[in-house]
């Protein structure tokens, strides 16, 4: 599980790295953007929702006071990150991101270097505790339905006929 944990923020990686790629343009490349947008937006929302049955709900379920309180904030934080990327899409719809392409390009860049910084955040700190505090191979109680912010997400940014 821990592999394919990390194989997750790699695949979040390479849906960033394209996004950022697209960034770099004078004009925005409606399609392009849209279906790059679609797929971190996915890899996103899949794999915290993966993280939060094996990895923060285990700990939160922890007879340990100290390391049950890391997974309720861990728990917290993953949830209001995904919550403010479901806004960010929201807020940039393909008509908004043509509009205003200056300031979603900046306003993108921004959500990537929090997303690289929370990345790194997770396998610094947490992942390191697997094996040794907790055992991730069972899935917990999801800490919350992932599918608002997932359905926020789609209907923003989703490709035509999805």
């Amino acid at each position: 599980m821990l592999d394919k944990l990390y194989q997750g923020h790699r695949q979040v990686e390479v849906c960033a790295e394209r996004l950022a790629r697209l960034l770099d343009a004078a004009e925005p490349d409606t399609a392009a953007l849209t279906q790059a947008r679609w797929e971190i937006g996915t890899r996103i929302m899949q794999h915290l929702g993966l993280e939060d049955r094996h990895l923060y709900g285990n700990l939160a379920a922890s007879s340990d006071p100290a390391v049950a309180a890391i997974g309720r904030k861990y728990q917290a934080l993953y949830a209001a990150y995904l919550a403010e990327y479901a806004e960010h899409a929201k807020r940039w719809s393909a008509a908004a991101v043509k509009a205003q392409w200056t300031a979603y390009r900046r306003e993108t860049r921004e959500q990537l270097r929090l997303l690289a910084e929370r990345i790194a955040l997770v396998e610094r700190e947490l992942y390191p505790l697997i094996d040794r505090v907790v055992d991730i191979s069972v899935a917990a109680a999801p800490s919350r339905s992932w599918a608002r912010d997932a359905f926020a997400i789609k209907a923003s940014v989703a490709p035509e006929g999805s």
